[in-house]
């Protein structure tokens, strides 16, 4: 079992302070960390800082993901954003990589660009396990390619978001609705009120939810770091999986 939460903008975390970051997130008990590290085409978060937290967090223990925005687009274009990715993974001697497939995977040519994309990125990191997060719901979006990115990938990191929805029932329906895809699951529940957590209580019944699932074996993470309330930082911390 584990426990993560996502950082977005490391500038914007702990007033940009790696040690800082690194500090809490051992008060946290957390096992990953997953940042940004490419958006489409482009490089995300300065690459010093990078290493420096990569190297600081593996130091203590914790893992250290990446994740990046794809843009889709065709063939060749996401073959060039895998390169730019996978090269960022091999460099920064991160854990692993996450895959941000959102609306522009909403086409009607988004398998073929879905799978252009991960066998680009496996033949540049290997068997680093390699994961996409997508929406909580593939009934409600039926156009991502599902089914081609679950041939090539290791996990699911559904965005758990409940905004009006009862968070544990949100939960349990997300689950259901990728059963049919097979690979784990490592849920990322909502924990700022702009992805919609509203509360500490709303939290941690969507903490209550996935330890009461003992499929999840990889607990659940959280976003985003630079967003979350105090309150919600206590949530996450007295929350142990499994």
């Amino acid at each position: 079992m584990g426990k993560g939460v996502w950082i977005w903008k490391l500038s914007a975390c702990e007033g940009g302070s790696v040690a800082a970051i690194i500090a809490k997130a051992q008060r946290a008990g957390l096992t990953r960390v997953a940042v940004k590290i490419a958006d489409g085409l482009s490089a995300y978060n300065p690459t010093p800082a990078l290493h420096t937290l990569a190297d600081g967090l593996r130091a203590v223990g914790i893992d250290c993901w990446g994740w990046g925005w794809s843009y889709g687009g065709g063939l060749d274009r996401a073959r060039a954003e895998a390169d730019l990715a996978g090269h960022r993974v091999l460099g920064l001697g991160l854990t692993g990589y996450v895959i941000d497939a959102e609306a522009q995977y909403e086409t009607g040519n988004s398998a073929a660009t879905a799978r252009a994309y991960c066998v680009r990125l496996r033949e540049i990191i290997g068997q680093v396990p390699l994961g996409v997060t997508s929406y909580w719901s593939p009934a409600l979006h039926p156009q991502v390619p599902w089914k081609a990115f679950a041939a090539l990938i290791d996990y699911w990191w559904p965005q758990v978001y409940w905004y009006t929805r009862n968070p544990r029932q949100t939960l349990q329906q997300c689950l259901a609705e990728l059963e049919p895809y097979g690979r784990e699951v490592i849920p990322l529940g909502a924990a700022d009120p702009g992805d919609g957590c509203n509360s500490a209580t709303e939290l941690a019944q969507f903490c209550a939810g996935v330890n009461a699932r003992p499929d999840l074996r990889h607990g659940a993470d959280f976003y985003s770091w630079q967003d979350v309330p105090g309150a919600n930082w206590t949530v996450i911390k007295q929350t142990q999986f499994g």
